[in-house]
């Protein structure tokens, strides 16, 4: 059998290109598969050589990540034609109704739904599933859970690291941001991404910068050097964050920023940016920035939630 992959990968995000290389060994270790093909979503956009691999392929996995979000409906189209969909360790960051046509047509259309939140799992039920749905872990999270500690512990004498994410990077797509940009004569164009008064506050408190999406760098390496602080870089895989982060407490934006970090044993609170990453620190009483006084954390629920989510996902694919 022939598959395809098609998620948020391929842009150098750190956490998108995690999840993928995770999704394929789950699906290649678990799915009698000769070959599969990786498609950036992005790809779906009028790309006919992508539409033939679709049409070709025998499963067509989608994920894993927030897939689901303002103007996806584009993939409708593409998608019309594949002979069976699987939906892999995704979840929906859009509630508004502007992804309903999608949600929809998944909902019809696909045989095995793995959703990543208990708040996708009831939304997409909504569409009448035909097909089995199931919640599980994040792919990293279930992917890792027996190697994650069974507790953090803050450390005062550490420095404060910030791992920041752009706050609206709908602002680029204003054309005298992006003149300003070409210009390059004033560098205040990157500002916007960082006017949040809790990303500026994490970045204030902290003694070192990183980020893990290229797009956030030049935003956050002009705001270091405003602000005095030591920008470190753009982490490109897991082996560099990590070694950036170690023997430091972590004040991370990132989702999978506040998993890798708690994976390695850094005390980490979450700037829930995003539902995903307040739901994950909800879920599992994890630091929330400036609602928590430092204190343990505990990852025995979380750690037993990603081994059972892996057993589950495992089960789920061996069927295909």
């Amino acid at each position: 059998m022939k598959g395809i992959i098609i998620g948020w990968f391929g842009k150098n995000n750190l956490g998108d290109d995690l999840l993928e290389e995770i999704a394929r060994d789950l699906i290649l270790s678990n799915v009698m598969l000769k070959t599969l093909i990786s498609v950036p979503i992005s790809e779906l956009h009028n790309n006919k050589n992508t539409e033939n691999h679709i049409s070709e392929a025998d499963i067509v996995f989608i994920g894993p990540g927030g897939l689901i979000n303002t103007g996806t409906n584009y993939i409708v189209e593409p998608l019309k034609n594949a002979k069976k969909i699987v939906l892999i360790g995704i979840s929906i960051e859009d509630y508004t109704g502007s992804s309903d046509r999608v949600l929809q047509f998944l909902a019809e259309k696909s045989a095995i739904s793995l959703f990543r939140d208990a708040d996708s799992v009831n939304y997409f039920k909504r569409f009448s599933p035909v097909g089995v749905v199931s919640l599980i872990s994040d792919l990293f999270l279930s992917a890792n859970a027996e190697i994650f500690p069974n507790e953090v512990l803050y450390t005062y004498d550490n420095k404060i690291m910030a791992l920041p994410r752009g706050w609206d990077k709908n602002i680029l797509r204003n054309k005298y941001f992006h003149y300003l940009k070409n210009k390059m004569n004033n560098p205040t164009w990157m500002l916007p991404l960082t006017q949040s008064n809790e990303i500026l506050s994490m970045c204030a408190r902290s003694d070192e910068i990183c980020v893990i999406d290229p797009a956030d760098k030049d935003a956050f390496c002009y705001l270091s050097n405003k602000r005095g602080k030591k920008f470190i870089g753009c982490a490109t895989s897991e082996a560099e964050l990590r070694r950036w982060i170690t023997n430091r407490n972590l004040i991370s934006a990132r989702y999978h920023g506040t998993l890798i970090a708690l994976k390695y044993g850094v005390y980490t609170e979450s700037y829930c940016y995003q539902n995903k990453l307040r739901n994950l620190c909800m879920t599992y009483d994890l630091p929330i920035y400036q609602n928590n006084t430092p204190q343990k954390i505990s990852l025995s629920k979380l750690k037993d939630d990603g081994f059972n989510s892996m057993l589950e996902i495992k089960s789920k694919l061996s069927c295909l």
